[in-house]
């Protein structure tokens, strides 16, 4: 079971851009995974710079996974699928000053439960989607 992804890239507080980041022609940015298979992981990097006026460090978060059926449906998230996608950085809270940058390794893994597997292949999953958020917080 193998399943292609795209993630779309929102900044606040910082830039994101380089080696694995494409920006689209209204301005959005998005990083393509390319294919994944439960279990394995997908590194993708990229730099951030600070564009605040004070320390700051950065927050990671992903959101809005959408996962897309043969016919390109969207198939509802199963309840008792917890965390299918997780994603981590090589970014150690370290705090950045004003427009210092830095480059990050963002890792994607996902799930290889059972339940899972199971649930990708009972609804035919060939690709999904999902936002991820850079934060520069004080």
């Amino acid at each position: 079971m193998r399943f292609t992804s795209l993630g779309t890239i929102r900044v606040i507080g910082a830039e994101a851009y380089g080696v694995n980041i494409t920006i689209l022609q209204d301005g959005r940015q998005y990083i393509a995974w390319g294919t994944i298979y439960p279990g394995f992981v997908v590194n993708r990097s990229f730099y951030v710079k600070s564009k605040s006026n004070i320390l700051v460090t950065l927050n990671l978060s992903i959101s809005n996974i959408t996962l897309k059926n043969s016919k390109g449906e969207s198939i509802s998230e199963a309840p008792e699928l917890k965390d299918p996608l997780s994603i981590t950085w090589n970014y150690n809270n370290t705090l950045l000053k004003p427009n210092e940058e830095i480059y990050v390794t963002l890792t994607l893994k996902a799930s290889s439960e059972t339940i899972f597997v199971d649930y990708l292949v009972a609804n035919n999953v060939k690709e999904f989607y999902f936002d991820t958020l850079i934060a520069a917080v004080p």
